[in-house]
């Protein structure tokens, strides 16, 4: 065997060596942490029939669906946690929705989820048609690709000032409800189900 060849298959079995080790321990690690509840407008889906209902009221209100597949172990996903609560003010006429895939396996796979984060755009294919399906959809944590993947389907964005302005009203209730959350922007939380 070729010298270089042998260093190349070296490097390349200590660099899946060090991303086996990086997996294990951050599902070690990130899956002690509690996972970020960032509010927004998201909707946590929990089961099938949660999430065809949430379709059918958005096949119903002419809106489409941007769902968020995620791990609580996952660190992408926790940075994505956020942002994606930001856009669920900034975009009309789109439902922005979570789903935990170890929490809802069954739905996960239904979904053909297989890589976490995936962000799924649902919508009605053409007008009339009473149901909806999957548009588009992309893996991994790439803000602008989650925006473009929206924009690209024709879901548009509200105007700066008013969606800010709902974040807000929608924060200062949060702190009004909740003495600990002490108006904090991003709570953190043991689970999506746990509110705090």
């Amino acid at each position: 065997m070729h010298p270089l060849l042998w260093w190349a298959a070296v490097a390349v079995a200590a660099w899946c060596c060090v991303q086996v080790v990086a997996c294990v321990v951050g599902r070690c690690l990130m899956g002690r942490r509690p996972f970020p509840d960032c509010g927004g407008k998201v909707t946590t889906v929990r089961s099938a029939q949660e999430w065809e209902s949430l379709l059918a009221a958005a096949a119903a209100a002419g809106e489409r669906v941007l769902i968020d597949c995620y791990a609580t172990w996952c660190p992408p996903c926790r940075t994505a946690a956020p942002a994606f609560a930001r856009m669920s003010y900034q975009y009309a006429g789109c439902r922005f929705a979570k789903l935990d895939v170890d929490a809802a396996r069954d739905l996960a796979a239904s979904l053909q989820v297989r890589a976490m984060p995936t962000f799924l755009l649902f919508g009605v294919p053409a007008p009339g048609c009473p149901h909806m399906v999957k548009l588009d959809g992309c893996q991994g944590w790439d803000e602008g690709r989650v925006r473009s993947l929206l924009e690209s389907r024709g879901v548009a964005r509200r105007p700066i000032a008013e969606a800010e302005a709902e974040e807000e009203a929608d924060r200062a209730a949060a702190a009004a409800e909740s003495d600990c959350c002490e108006g904090e922007r991003c709570r953190l939380v043991k689970s999506p189900q746990d509110h705090v």
